[in-house]
């Protein structure tokens, strides 16, 4: 069932562990990435979906999420197979989804908020 999909991997959140491309390496890397916060930003909308994780670099990771399967999965990182920064990012959503006041049906955007008031702070000046 876990095969490629058009551009990338197709996995079912609730069901990580059944990804017959998911290494053990990679498993428990990806579950260090969310546990460090490394996936900064996380959105949705209208089933499409992208993230940004901080690794050695930023990676920019893409996907489609529909009836809660992530299908599409790609990541621009150079490693040949599914990576620890696109496992990070369906963690992410695993654990969100879980949360009682997420609605996972509807369009939503996550920003890591170390990384918000990062990018706020370059402003000239902030007022209240």
């Amino acid at each position: 069932d876990e095969i490629i999909s058009g551009d990338g991997y197709t996995i079912d959140p609730n069901n990580i562990e059944a990804c017959e491309d998911l290494t053990e390496v990679i498993g428990h890397r990806a579950i260090d990435y969310c546990m460090e916060g490394r996936v900064r930003y996380l959105s949705i909308q209208g089933g499409k979906g992208c993230a940004f994780v901080e690794g050695t670099k930023w990676y920019r990771v893409d996907f489609r999420y529909e009836d809660g399967l992530v299908t599409d999965l790609f990541c621009d990182c150079p490693y040949p197979g599914l990576c620890k920064h696109a496992v990070a990012v369906v963690l992410n959503l695993r654990m969100l989804s879980k949360q009682s006041e997420m609605k996972m049906d509807s369009d939503f955007v996550a920003l890591d908020r170390w990384l918000f008031w990062k990018l706020a702070s370059r402003s000239d000046k902030i007022s209240v």
